[in-house]
C-alpha cells in the first residue's frame, strides 16, 4: 500500500480510465471508494475528493508463493519420475536374477527329462490301420458327408448341392493323408525291425532321426556315440564348460539394485559338477529310452590347463558305464546328481577348490 497523484478520465458511468507512473488502468466505483484493475493485478482505492489524495491497497496474488508452489509441483513431478524409474530397474534387476537362477536349476535338472519310452515290438505289430481298409482320415470324411444336414442358410440361399460336393470333394485327399501315414508306419516298421534285430546302424539312425539330445546341444555341449554291440554303447560328451557355466553370478542388494560379481571357485565347480552327472544321466535315460541297450559307458570331456605345455587340453573328466536296471531304480526327482554316480562303476576326481582332474576311460569289453 501507499499514497501517491494520479490522473483520471471519466468514461462515464463511473468507469474512469487512470493514468499514472506505473501504467493504464481502469477503475470504477462512486467517489471514495473504487476498485481498479491494471497490469499490477486488483487494487482497492479510497480517495480525499478534492485533494487527489488517496489511500491504495493491493489484492494482486504473491509473487513468490506462486513461484514456490511451481517450483513444488516440479520437485514433486520429478520425485514421482525418479521413483517410478526406480521401480522399473528394480523389476528388471529382479528379472534378471530370476533368470540366471533358472538357468543354474535347469542346468543340474536335465536328467528329469526324457523321451517317451520306445516300445518297438508294439510299433512293428501296430499299423496305424489294417491295410485294404478305410482309413481314419478318410473314414471321417465320409461321416462327414453322410451327416451332413442342410441348415436352414443353406436351404434358403441355395447352397445345399455346393456344401454337399465340397464335402465329396474332401474324401479325397483324406485318403492320401491316409496313404501317408501308412506308408510312414512301414518305414518306421522297417526301422524297427533292424532294433529288434540288433543291427546297431539302425541305432545311430534312431539316434540321429530323433534327436533327443537337441536341448543339450543347444547349451554348448556336443557329443559323439558308438555302439560296440547290439547291447553296449559309448557315448562321449563334450561338455565345453566356458560356454555352458556362467561365470558370473547375478544376486540383489538391500536396496533391491543388480549385481554381478564373478562366481566363487568353490560354487562355480559345484554347479559344473553337478551339471556334468546331470547330463550323464539324461543322455544314459535317453539311450535306454529309444534303444534295447543294456549298458551305455559315457566319457564326459572338459578342458583342462596343461601347466607343462601351457595350453588348454580336452581331457576325460568323469567316465561312468551305467546299467539299465540299476539306473530306473533310481528318484530321479530327489537325487544329488554327482552323488549318484556311485551307484555305477566309475571314474573321477573333483576337489571343491580345484575342480575335476583327468581320468581315464573305463573300458568296454565286447
Amino acid at each position: 500500500m501507499g499514497f501517491g497523484v494520479r490522473r483520471s478520465v471519466n468514461l462515464g458511468g463511473d468507469v474512469r480510465m487512470n493514468v499514472g507512473k506505473r501504467g493504464v488502468s481502469m477503475s470504477a466505483g462512486s467517489k471514495g471508494a473504487r476498485v481498479r484493475v491494471g497490469s499490477n493485478g486488483v487494487r482497492v482505492r479510497a480517495t480525499v475528493p478534492g485533494t487527489g489524495i488517496y489511500y491504495e491497497n493491493g489484492l494482486r496474488a504473491n509473487r513468490n508463493s506462486s513461484s514456490s508452489n511451481q517450483a513444488y509441483r516440479q520437485n514433486r513431478l520429478t520425485q514421482t519420475q525418479k521413483d517410478e524409474q526406480k521401480k522399473q530397474e528394480q523389476a528388471m534387476a529382479r528379472d534378471a536374477v530370476a533368470r540366471f537362477q533358472e538357468k543354474c536349476e535347469f542346468l543340474i535338472s536335465l536328467h528329469k527329462d526324457c523321451t517317451e519310452t520306445f516300445n518297438w515290438n508294439h510299433i512293428v505289430r501296430t499299423p496305424p490301420f489294417t491295410e485294404g481298409e478305410q482309413g481314419p482320415n478318410e473314414k471321417e470324411a465320409e461321416e462327414a458327408v453322410t451327416n451332413y444336414r442342410p441348415t436352414l442358410r443353406d436351404r434358403f440361399f441355395k447352397r445345399k448341392e455346393a456344401r454337399h460336393r465340397l464335402l465329396m470333394e474332401a474324401i479325397g485327399p483324406a485318403k492320401e493323408e491316409d496313404d501317408k501315414l501308412y506308408e510312414e508306419w512301414l518305414s518306421i516298421k522297417g526301422l524297427g525291425e533292424r532294433v529288434l534285430k540288433g543291427q546297431v546302424d539302425s541305432y545311430a539312425k534312431v539316434i540321429d532321426d530323433l534327436a533327443p539330445f537337441a536341448d543339450i546341444e543347444k547349451l554348448g555341449s556336443g557329443f559323439n556315440h558308438s555302439f560296440k554291440d547290439r547291447y553296449q554303447a559309448v557315448f562321449d560328451l563334450y561338455v565345453h564348460s566356458d560356454k555352458v557355466i556362467p561365470s558370473h553370478e547375478l544376486s540383489l542388494t538391500k536396496t533391491g539394485k543388480l549385481s554381478s560379481k564373478q562366481m566363487t571357485k568353490t560354487k562355480f565347480y559345484e554347479l559344473y559338477q553337478d551339471y556334468v552327472a546331470s547330463v550323464v544321466l539324461r543322455v544314459a535315460r535317453e539311450m535306454f529310452a529309444l534303444l534295447p541297450l543294456q549298458t551305455v559307458t559315457i566319457n564326459a570331456k572338459g578342458e583342462q590347463f596343461n601347466s607343462a605345455t601351457g595350453f588348454h587340453e580336452e581331457n576325460t573328466i568323469l567316465s561312468v558305464k551305467i546299467d539299465r536296471q540299476t539306473l530306473e531304480a533310481l528318484n530321479f526327482d530327489r537325487i544329488d546328481c554327482s552323488d549318484s554316480m556311485q551307484n555305477f562303476e566309475h571314474r573321477m576326481s573333483f576337489k571343491k577348490t580345484k575342480g575335476f582332474s583327468p581320468v581315464e576311460n573305463l573300458e568296454v569289453v565286447q
